[in-house]
C-alpha cells in the first residue's frame, strides 16, 4: 500500500466528515502534525494510529486503510469509479 492511497483515503473521509485536520487529531487523540504527514505522503500510519483515525471517523479500519478484496471505496473516490 502506497503513500499516494493511504493520504487520499484519510482525506477523503476527513472531509465527508466536515472534519478539519485539527478537529480530526483532537477526536482521534493525535496531534495535528501526524494527520498533516500523513495526508501530504510523508508517513505510513502505524496500527495504533490506523486505528484511532477510524475510530474517529466512524469507519472500519480496513475501509480507509486495508487493502482488502470487497473494500468499499469511499464515496466520490477516485476508486469508486
Amino acid at each position: 500500500m502506497t503513500c499516494q492511497v493511504y493520504k487520499t483515503r484519510l482525506q477523503k473521509a476527513r472531509e465527508q466528515k466536515g472534519l478539519s485536520q485539527t478537529k480530526l487529531a483532537i477526536i482521534a487523540g493525535l496531534h495535528p502534525s501526524a494527520i498533516s504527514n500523513i495526508e501530504r505522503g510523508r508517513v505510513l500510519p502505524g496500527p495504533g494510529h490506523r486505528q484511532r483515525l477510524a475510530r474517529a471517523l466512524e469507519v472500519a479500519t480496513e475501509e480507509l486503510f486495508g487493502d482488502l478484496p470487497g473494500r468499499i471505496p469511499l464515496v466520490g473516490s477516485d476508486e469508486s469509479q
